[in-house]
C-alpha cells in the first residue's frame, strides 16, 4: 500500500511493517501466545494508519 491523501484532502493513509516484537524469544513461547502476536497490530505484516492530512502542512518546511 502506498501512502495517499483521500480525495477530499482530509486524511493521510500510510502503512508500516515495523514490528513491536523481537524475531526471537529468550524464553519459550506457547502456540497460543505466538498466534496472538501474529494476529495483533505491530506484528510486522503491514499495519495501516491514518492521520488528519493537516499534518502534511504542519510538518512542511517553510
Amino acid at each position: 500500500m502506498y501512502p495517499f491523501v483521500t480525495s477530499d484532502g482530509k486524511y493521510f493513509f500510510f502503512s508500516s511493517r515495523r514490528t513491536l516484537y523481537k524475531e526471537y524469544s529468550e524464553e519459550p513461547v506457547s502456540y497460543e501466545k505466538k498466534i496472538k502476536i501474529l494476529n495483533s497490530p505491530g506484528n510486522g505484516n503491514q499495519d495501516i494508519y491514518w492521520v488528519d492530512a493537516g499534518i502534511i502542512r504542519a510538518l512542511k518546511p517553510e
